[in-house]
């Protein structure tokens, strides 16, 4: 299939496969059992798909959420499962971010980040951003080390920590920002990648930068030389998280009719 990028389209596909078995905004702007998000296992084969578009077999059993937009000039694919939790983020290569201070008297609690879209989420993202948020915020792994202000107060940030998958890159630039000639690759093992969105806003794709900075050597990472070291670093969008979910989160997917109720997340009492 192939895709033609706009900066106006925004392409969401509900595919529904039923299985046997198992910058911020301005500035200001994983564990075991249910109650904290676990390590995903290695992605499993998808079936092929049948006649006139039919879903293939998840190999990992249950309902698979597949949304797509575009951002960037590129597509960004979102894939969420139903029955295990299991997240995908995939998009393009080099994704370009910039350096944000977070407290000035602080440089562990820094990162680097960009806009993951041109608009304020998208549907599912954001479902998941903020039921992911209001179900974990409490658990001890959930935020980045050393993350601190807004943007682990649960009731500004929505959040969702990433892990990445066996074949994302990251990238800090030497000398010059066109990539990837500029540019070299650096381990992602003790890199704390996240997604987070504030309350009615845009969705960003950030990384911790203390762990980055500890890589650098010389004018490694001084992207364009602004101040906010513009395009220092890059990553290729390829990410998951497991984030289990209660099923009454997905009635959604059903038929609703006329004694469909609200489901328990409450609307926050100063908006």
């Amino acid at each position: 299939m192939h895709l033609f990028p706009s900066e106006s389209l925004v392409l969401c596909l509900l595919v529904l496969t039923a299985c046997g078995g198992a910058g911020p905004a301005g500035p200001a702007g994983a564990d075991g059992e249910r109650g904290a998000p676990g390590v995903p296992g290695a992605p499993g084969e998808t079936g092929p798909e049948g006649p006139q578009g039919e879903p293939g077999v998840d190999a990992f059993g249950g309902e698979l959420v597949h949304e797509l937009f575009t951002s960037h000039q590129a597509t960004r694919h979102v894939q969420y499962n139903t029955t295990t939790g299991e997240l995908f983020l995939v998009g393009e290569v080099g994704h370009g971010l910039d350096y944000y201070e977070n407290d000035p008297d602080d440089d562990t609690d820094d990162f680097w980040y960009c806009s993951f879209g041109t608009n304020d989420g998208t549907p599912l993202l954001t479902f998941l951003l903020r039921e992911a948020t209001n179900e974990y915020a409490g658990t001890s792994s959930w935020y980045p080390t050393n993350l601190s202000g807004d943007y682990i107060d649960p009731t500004e940030y929505a959040l969702i920590p990433l892990t990445p998958t066996s074949v994302q890159q990251t990238y800090v630039n030497d000398d010059g920002t066109s990539f990837p000639e500029h540019y070299s690759e650096i381990p992602n093992a003790d890199l704390e990648f996240f997604i987070y969105q504030p309350v009615d806003g845009r969705v960003y794709l950030a990384v911790m930068a203390e762990a980055v900075e500890a890589q650098l050597t010389g004018s490694q990472g001084d992207g364009d030389g602004s101040s906010n070291r513009d395009n220092g670093l890059r990553i290729d969008v390829a990410f998951h998280a497991m984030l289990p979910l209660p099923a009454e989160k997905f009635d959604f997917l059903g038929t609703l009719d006329d004694t469909t109720v609200p489901y328990e997340t409450t609307h926050p009492s100063d908006l």
